[in-house]
């Protein structure tokens, strides 16, 4: 697998980084103070959400199809994290 950054809003430099493609789960850095994360289908279908209170997160995505899929995650500051992902097996 590789590493593919986050972008934090719009023509900021601020990045999270996961692994992708992906399997069974993804785990969120601790240093960006994630609030909330949703997880949604290329249909625009959310499929997962959490509010997030440990430091480092760790989304369990197992029970989601081989597929492509985007990422949505809010900080504490009001900025927006998004990027698509590839789940395989």
């Amino acid at each position: 697998s590789f590493v593919v950054p986050i972008h934090i809003g719009i023509n900021q430099q601020k990045r999270i980084l996961i692994s992708n493609p992906v399997s069974d789960k993804i785990t969120l850095p601790a240093d960006k103070q994630l609030k909330k994360l949703s997880v949604y289908n290329n249909l625009g279908q959310k499929l997962i959400q959490l509010n997030i209170t440990e430091a480092t997160t760790e989304i369990n995505i197992e029970e989601l199809a081989v597929g492509v899929y985007l990422l949505k995650a809010n900080d504490v500051n009001g900025n927006v994290y998004t990027e698509r992902f590839v789940v395989r097996r």
